[in-house]
């Protein structure tokens, strides 16, 4: 029966105390007993930078987590790999926001050939995972809608009864089709995603020069755009997230520097850019890595490491080494860091 599907590798980051994966692991579970998919197509990777935070209590969260997953799916939980934002080896004063990082752990973990990124706080859509399993058997690159919702109640993996904000609701809504999937640009792909695992390490992964600042999922995409790789978006699956102040504590601060105008453009003709990425747009440090992203081919793939070169060490066995130096400079000596 499990050769019939496309076996796939959840990467699923967080850093709440409580990040409601209950939900989603029974809303899995509950769509393979449903329509009849064994649980072996799935391994599940917790990537967890709260055993960083609390790490007196490791073991209560490792109870926790097997608690949740309840020996239903294969799995693997571990902390981030070493970070210069983030946790016991961080440069920062303070721990910054750094989803890069977080799923490029997860990358070096995924056993199977189609890998699935997954926001925490969230649930499947009932139907969905049929359509997940069909897109990873196509080998499709596809980005999946979302709701951001205020008000939610879950039970067993269901949703009991939900509030849908419009301001919650994923702004590519409009793009979708209920009929069929649709192409889309790079720059539209969002979080909750699937793609082939070559497809990713091809464009060496989630580039973390967007760790602090944000954007690292679009950034993925366009690269992946770059390659000629057709996009996709598929409204019929759609991941609803919890929102409200009930759930939401204790975010990671994204930090985004602004240059003078004077600095931004003698950067940017520096490295030859004649046309920005949007005509009004600001000075900050997200514009410029876009800018230069979109333009020069030097930046075609991301990181200074080698994604499958690692992912390939930690199957074996390795463990992950600080790979970042005290300097810590990413671009033109800019977003240095704040000790």
């Amino acid at each position: 029966m499990s050769d019939q599907y496309t076996k796939i590798s959840i990467v699923y980051a967080t850093y709440r105390k409580n990040p409601y994966l209950d939900w989603l692991i029974d809303s899995f579970y509950n769509q393979c007993i449903k329509y009849d998919i064994p649980t072996s197509v799935i391994q599940f990777i917790i990537v967890d930078s709260y055993l960083w935070q609390d790490p007196t209590n490791t073991d209560e969260r490792r109870s926790n987590i097997n608690k949740w997953i309840n020996n239903r799916f294969d799995y693997v939980h571990v902390s981030p790999k070493p970070n210069p934002y983030q946790g016991p080896n961080k440069l920062t004063s303070i721990d910054y926001f750094s989803a890069g990082n977080a799923r490029n752990t997860g990358i070096c973990y995924a056993k199977h050939s189609y890998v699935l990124f997954i926001d925490d706080l969230s649930i499947l859509g009932e139907g969905c995972l049929v359509k997940i399993l069909d897109g990873a058997s196509a080998g499709l690159v596809i980005g999946y809608a979302y709701k951001k919702l205020f008000d939610i109640e879950i039970e067993s993996g269901n949703i009991i009864s939900k509030t849908e904000i419009q301001s919650g609701i994923d702004s590519r809504w409009h793009l979708g089709n209920n009929e069929t999937i649709v192409i889309i640009r790079g720059s539209q792909l969002y979080g909750y995603c699937g793609m082939p695992l070559q497809v990713i390490l091809d464009v060496n992964g989630y580039d973390q020069i967007c760790d602090s600042i944000r954007g690292e999922d679009y950034h993925l995409g366009i690269r992946i755009e770059k390659m000629n790789i057709p996009i996709y978006y598929n409204i019929n699956v759609v991941f609803y997230e919890a929102d409200g102040e009930k759930y939401v504590s204790h975010p990671y601060i994204a930090r985004n520097s602004v240059l003078s105008k004077e600095k931004y453009e003698s950067i940017l003709t520096k490295y030859n850019i004649t046309q920005r990425w949007h005509d009004k747009g600001g000075y900050d440090i997200s514009f410029l890595v876009l800018d230069i992203l979109l333009n020069a081919s030097h930046v075609a793939k991301g990181n200074k490491f080698n994604l499958a070169d690692l992912r390939n060490k930690i199957l074996a066995g390795g463990t992950f080494e600080i790979d970042f130096d005290s300097t810590f400079k990413t671009i033109e000596d800019l977003n240095i860091c704040d000790i």
